[in-house]
């Protein structure tokens, strides 16, 4: 059961970097997800990153010859480039390949070509997908009973809904605004990992 943190676009990198420093301690993956960049400076924001955070606990949206070439934990391939994740399980082996998924059919064909995990979303409305119903909880449940691989929920995920969430199979979630844009990050953070951990004992 695991809390991933997904950078912002919107927040200036380096202080995405400074936040993360501070949330390490609640937050068991952070993920660079940073679009539009060149190989070069997507290079240069991993290394800010891993000053602050392991590489172990770093994940790398696309771009898998970086994240391999930093000894990231792994690489997230989105629906657009799901073409590329055989070739990404026979050419980096040693990374972890998460796959980003929006329907049944899409993540049992992620598994068949070499996924590892699965980010399934979005569960519920979110400030990201303005105006788009989300997906709900038990079409996440359905995928889980499906698939053999983990599954992390994103999407709308407040610490309120932590439990929910848990209780319908996610072996994880993954947040963005709800920590990034909260007006106490730090503080909020605290607030998911209380309840996720109260989600282990069940």
């Amino acid at each position: 059961m695991t809390i991933h943190l997904i950078s912002d676009e919107m927040l200036p990198f380096q202080q995405f970097v400074r936040l993360s420093e501070q949330l390490l301690p609640y937050m068991d993956t952070f993920h660079v997800r940073e679009k539009g960049s060149s190989d070069e400076i997507i290079n240069e924001k991993v290394k800010q990153l891993l000053q602050v955070i392991p590489s172990h606990q770093t994940i790398l949206h696309s771009f898998a010859h970086v994240a391999e070439r930093n000894r990231l934990r792994g690489v997230q391939i989105p629906s657009k480039e799901a073409d590329l994740l055989e070739g990404i399980k026979e050419q980096y082996p040693s990374l972890q390949r998460y796959r980003s998924v929006h329907s049944l059919e899409e993540a049992k064909r992620a598994e068949a070509d070499g996924a590892t995990c699965l980010v399934y979303g979005h569960v519920f409305m979110t400030r990201s997908k303005q105006g788009q119903q989300g997906r709900g909880l038990q079409s996440l449940s359905e995928l889980v009973e499906t698939v053999s691989i983990p599954v992390v929920a994103i999407g709308g995920i407040t610490p309120e809904r932590v439990k929910e969430v848990a209780s319908f199979g996610a072996s994880g979630i993954a947040v963005m605004s709800g920590i990034l844009r909260a007006t106490d990050p730090v503080e909020t953070a605290k607030q998911y990992r209380e309840e996720w951990e109260k989600c282990k004992s069940l």
